[in-house]
């Protein structure tokens, strides 16, 4: 079985955005099959809507995230706290390597403007600078579910 970190660079590579990628390779190593996947993480790219705020690919582990430890009824504290865990640890690994969580501080370009898409588009940000995002949240959210 391949990895989350080599299906989400797959399907990243496929033109998925970055939170679909993350989300997506996480589900496959786990054996989630869900036709709302990734529909549920599409707005998460480019950091939510193209807001430049938390980066896609974290967006994305968290979900994953949230697929093994999230809470089913509304009263599970435990699960609740535990999810909550292991979000932070995975934001805690990826400012630590990154220096932020924020797609703006990432790339240097605001999606919000078509000057900063352009910006993006020129700079080849899907093939050169965000893969090492998608890997690194897909491969740091497997680790924590494998624990």
């Amino acid at each position: 079985m391949r990895s989350a970190k080599d299906a989400a660079l797959e399907y990243f590579a496929r033109r998925f955005n970055c939170a679909e990628a993350v989300l997506l390779g996480l589900a496959e190593v786990l054996g989630i099959e869900e036709t709302c996947i990734p529909r549920i993480a599409t707005g998460f790219g480019a950091g939510i809507g193209f807001r430049g705020d938390v980066c896609g690919a974290v967006s994305g582990a968290v979900m994953g995230l949230g697929l093994i430890f999230g809470r089913e009824r509304a009263g599970d504290q435990d699960a609740k706290l535990a999810c909550y865990g292991k979000v932070r640890q995975v934001i805690e690994a990826f400012e630590a390597k990154f220096g932020s969580i924020k797609c703006l501080d990432l790339t240097k370009c605001d999606m919000r403007t078509p000057e900063g898409r352009a910006r993006a588009d020129e700079l080849d940000l899907h093939s050169k600078v965000c893969p090492a995002f998608v890997a690194f949240a897909a491969e740091t959210a497997q680790g924590l579910i494998e624990g």
